[in-house]
């Protein structure tokens, strides 16, 4: 007869732990992460494009009148750039590019004020 307490009972060793859930999931999050990187570089490169003239060769510094009516000046990297927002028609005026100085939106005058001397513009010819 056996004692009771001495009885032997079969013992199963411990299972190694199912580790496989835990690697799919940090797959899963790895993948996400390099996705979304992805994508965030490409919105970035899309939305990033500078949206610049064309070159055009001129000589920085430049002043000239568009065929729009609006003043523009030649960048340093040989673009001709706007001066403001709006060609000088929309608000009454007419582009000027004088040799000397900055182009920019000038008073329109009719012939008629063209011909008269008029002591308004300081006497200036």
């Amino acid at each position: 007869m056996t004692h009771p307490y001495r009885e032997t009972s079969v013992v199963e060793p411990p299972r190694p732990r199912d580790y496989r859930p835990l690697f799919r999931a940090l797959y899963a999050v790895a993948l996400l992460c390099v996705a979304s990187g992805a994508t965030a570089l490409a919105l970035l490169s899309i939305g990033c494009h500078p949206n610049l003239p064309p070159i055009a060769g001129c000589v920085a510094g430049v002043y000239r009148c568009a065929p729009s009516g609006a003043p523009e000046v030649c960048s340093a990297s040989s673009r001709w750039e706007p001066i403001g927002d709006a060609p000088c028609s929309r608000s009454g005026g007419v582009c000027v590019a004088p040799t000397d100085g900055p182009a920019h939106c000038a008073r329109a005058q009719s012939d008629a004020a063209a011909d008269a001397s008029d002591a308004s513009d300081g006497g200036a010819e």
